[in-house]
């Protein structure tokens, strides 16, 4: 829906805070060079808003539980996010973007003993937005992650490649592109 001219100026000032408390937390060095080409842009453009107010919060909840920003400590914290966000919410793009460049850095048997209930979480929130290129992108690189570090004849390895194979005939273009290439990287 539309925000109302009070509705937006509290967003943006709410946002602005946010980015404050992030740019403070990457000069103390708490962050990540998970996520240096996101925080770049937390100086207020229209570039990774989503995304920078989402890894703020979740710094923050590192933070109040004296977890160091290691990748298996972002992988919890967004995947508890992804799993308490409305199946809808406009934060769910930024979360998995911000999960798939995790799960890149999280030991692969960590996500082999994972990667079935985070398939379920991502698969759920992802046909929950079916219609959202913008949840769909980072949710296909997840799921790509996620099988990349399931042994292949797992029985949830062959719901996730189901799964990831539908998209490769979506309507949306980049969307189909995106599970064309997820696809094929799992092949290779």
């Amino acid at each position: 829906g539309h925000l109302r001219r009070g509705q937006r100026a509290r967003s943006a000032r709410r946002l602005a805070g946010l980015a404050d408390r992030l740019r403070r937390m990457m000069a103390a060095g708490s962050g990540s060079s998970l996520f240096d080409d996101i925080t770049a842009h937390s100086g207020g453009g229209v570039k990774f808003v989503q995304e920078n107010a989402v890894l703020a919060a979740v710094n923050e909840t590192l933070a109040s539980q004296q977890l160091g920003p290691s990748p298996v400590a972002y992988m919890g914290v967004l995947m508890m996010s992804l799993e308490a966000a409305p199946a809808q919410s406009p934060a769910a793009g930024a979360i998995l973007t911000l999960l798939e460049r995790t799960l890149a850095a999280v030991p692969p048997a960590l996500l082999a003993s994972k990667g079935a209930r985070m398939g379920q979480i991502v698969v759920g929130v992802s046909n929950a937005n079916v219609d959202t290129p913008a949840v769909l992108r980072p949710a296909l690189l997840c799921v790509r992650r996620l099988l990349l570090a399931l042994p292949p004849r797992a029985p949830d390895a062959a719901k996730l490649w189901r799964w990831l194979l539908a998209f490769t005939a979506h309507s949306h273009p980049k969307v189909r592109q995106r599970g064309q290439a997820a696809c094929a990287e799992v092949l290779e």
